[in-house]
């Protein structure tokens, strides 16, 4: 790998956060691999189903968050947002989760 892992993935204020990472070049590219599970609760009508995951607004934000000195864990809640998309989900008990890009 081209990288310098800093800190390994974890969770932080409820959010999966990927492992922390060294960029030097401004074109390097880096693979997250990192995997978080979330349980979702929701009551549905057990007649009307579909009808009930085509209501439910989920949404799965991504944001890239920068820091220029030196990384530690303490110091994870003063990096800088850079840019954040989100992803509106959608879920069909027959055919899962998916989004459109």
């Amino acid at each position: 790998d081209s990288y310098e892992q800093i800190y390994p993935a974890c969770i932080y204020n409820d959010c999966g956060v990927s492992k922390t990472f060294l960029i030097i070049y401004k074109n390097e590219e880096i693979e997250l691999d990192d995997q978080f599970n979330f349980k979702l609760s929701v009551i549905v009508d057990a007649q009307h189903i579909t009808d009930c995951f085509n209501r439910m607004d989920m949404q799965l934000c991504i944001e890239l968050f920068f820091m220029e000195k030196d990384y530690s864990p303490e110091k994870i809640g003063t990096m800088q947002s850079l840019c954040s998309r989100f992803y509106k989900l959608h879920c069909n008990p027959r055919s899962g989760i998916h989004t459109h890009v």
